[in-house]
């Protein structure tokens, strides 16, 4: 697989379809022109490509070419578009600057003015059929559809912000997600509770007194709720910070041994030359005494070279041994870090699960007062039911059919809220847990 191709010329090969780019994520030029090909499809992994060319086919329709950001030439011509609409589907790519469309049928049918659309509609674009547009033309252009413009650019600017707002939710969310508080930033919790519990929405036909009940349990039940979110928005900085100082720790030592070993390999290198030196200086030497036949010194300089040589051996090894040791230390310090790094960590995420469990803990209590107080309305209705002082409506008639059946319906409401609120505790710290396990992990590895 070529995956490190950046040009492709497949033109005149009698192509249908666009296909088998899926490993060409590098491409920055394809053309496929003179082929037979009716739709734009198969280039989502071609965000790179700034050239597409795909002049004489059969293609009717722009499409399927968002991921395209970087495009900056399309050349499209005598193809079968029809709708010179289809241009506005070209705005969206910021680098584009040249673009040719002719020989189309929206080119072609009578559309005189075709140019001027292109003026008017793409206004980054620096070429039209490799003409230049000038200044001049394009405010021509943008005056002849100054109203369609304004109206395209409002709708444009809608959907940017539309965009932008989900896009700033999703990053939100995330960061939630992260923080393991999800879901916690409104009232997604407390209405879980109610979205199965047709016996609480029966009940709260009572009247207002019920409801005054549901509301104060809301009101209650969101504040603590509220305090969670904001405990574990703030727990999730810290454990951040941590791991920020953690690999700024890692990194210092990281540099700092770097750092020491090559001024250690430095000074190894210059006595190693100085050693070289006195050799070659005494290997002369020799060669010289050789010349005269003068045996006697040339065995003194032999000697002296054994002595270099063992010299630049106790050197090499002397090396080796402080390396290794730098290394050792190195690995000893990381074993350190990584140590007091899991521990803080751990500690962190033990006590946000002890701060979180203690909020469930409230939510818990708030709900069985909740449930309490709707119990002695709920009973007391019935009393006045039975007494014939108020009428009963259809929602309660088959609760409050008697005590015991009341008493089943409150109580099925109240284990319906606790099994919501410990599923979602459940899942708080089951995530947590296995998140800080496995990111420890990663980190002795």
């Amino acid at each position: 697989m070529m995956t490190s191709l950046v040009k492709l010329h497949l033109g005149n090969n009698m192509i249908e379809k666009i296909e088998g780019l899926s490993f060409l994520a590098n491409l920055k030029e394809l053309d496929l022109s003179f082929n037979n090909i009716e739709i734009i499809e198969n280039l989502e992994v071609l965000v790179k490509l700034e050239v597409l060319t795909l002049f004489e086919n059969r293609i009717s329709k722009l499409e399927n070419m968002e991921t395209l950001v970087n495009l900056m030439i399309f050349s499209i011509g005598n193809n079968q578009i029809e709708d010179r609409n289809d241009v506005i589907y070209l705005r969206q790519f910021s680098h584009l600057y040249s673009l040719n469309m002719a020989g189309n049928p929206c080119v072609c049918n009578g559309n005189r003015d075709f140019r001027v659309y292109i003026c008017a509609f793409l206004p980054k674009l620096t070429y039209y059929e490799y003409r230049i547009i000038s200044a001049e033309e394009r405010a021509i252009a943008e005056g002849s559809y100054k109203d369609i413009l304004q109206q395209l650019e409002e709708t444009e600017e809608k959907k940017r912000q539309t965009r932008e707002d989900a896009e700033a939710r999703t990053m939100e969310l995330a960061r939630h997600t992260e923080a393991f508080v999800e879901n916690l930033d409104g009232d997604q919790l407390f209405s879980a509770m109610f979205t199965n519990d047709t016996d609480s929405k029966a009940l709260f036909t009572m009247g207002d007194v019920a409801t005054d009940v549901y509301n104060k349990f809301h009101d209650e039940a969101m504040n603590v709720i509220r305090q969670l979110f904001k405990v574990g928005l703030e727990q999730h900085e810290i454990r951040q910070e941590e791991i920020r100082q953690y690999y700024q720790c890692v990194d210092a030592a990281k540099e700092m041994n770097t750092v020491s070993c090559q001024q250690y390999t430095e000074n190894f290198l210059e006595r190693k030359a100085e050693i070289f030196l006195k050799i070659r200086n005494i290997l002369k030497s020799i060669q010289d005494l050789l010349d005269m036949e003068e045996s006697a010194a040339q065995v003194e300089y032999v000697a002296r070279v054994q002595i270099l040589s063992d010299q630049f051996n106790k050197e090499c090894q002397t090396a080796w041994y402080e390396l290794m040791a730098q290394e050792l230390t190195l690995y000893e310090q990381l074993e350190e870090v990584n140590g007091s790094f899991q521990q803080n960590m751990t500690n962190l995420v033990s006590a946000f699960i002890k701060a979180a469990q203690s909020f469930f803990v409230q939510i818990r209590n708030l709900e069985a007062s909740y449930s309490e107080e709707l119990s002695e309305v709920a009973h007391a209705y019935l009393t006045n039911l039975n007494a014939g002082t108020v009428l009963a409506v259809p929602e309660l008639k088959q609760i409050m059919l008697n005590k015991e059946s009341l008493n089943s319906a409150i109580t099925q409401s109240h284990d319906t809220h606790i099994q919501t609120i410990d599923s979602r505790e459940d899942e708080l710290v089951t995530r947590i847990r296995k998140w800080v396990e496995s990111y420890c992990d990663q980190i002795a590895t």
